[in-house]
């Protein structure tokens, strides 16, 4: 995961820069569901990005790898959760 090795490196502009960027297609995938789907899946879809984005808030906040680590399970998990959907 390259944020880790930024924080590492001690460039932490980068790493801002990285995780900014991280955010902001969080952002766009949370603001690209279709809210008018039936049931709970569309606002648990919501939820989870909004945590992964409290994780990478929190991760360029403390310069913290372990948030970035969570927010990384998690989006691994919608991608095979995506990817089980789709076979």
């Amino acid at each position: 995961f390259p944020y880790t090795t930024l924080f590492r490196s001690k460039k932490i502009e980068a790493a801002n820069n990285e995780i900014v960027h991280a955010q902001d297609i969080v952002d766009e995938l949370k603001f690209s569901v279709n809210k008018e789907i039936e049931g709970d899946i569309p606002q648990q879809l919501i939820s989870t990005y909004d945590v992964v984005e409290q994780e990478l808030i929190q991760a360029n906040i403390h310069k913290d790898k372990n948030h970035l680590e969570i927010a990384l399970t998690m989006l691994n998990e919608l991608l095979d959760a995506w990817k089980q959907i789709t076979k």
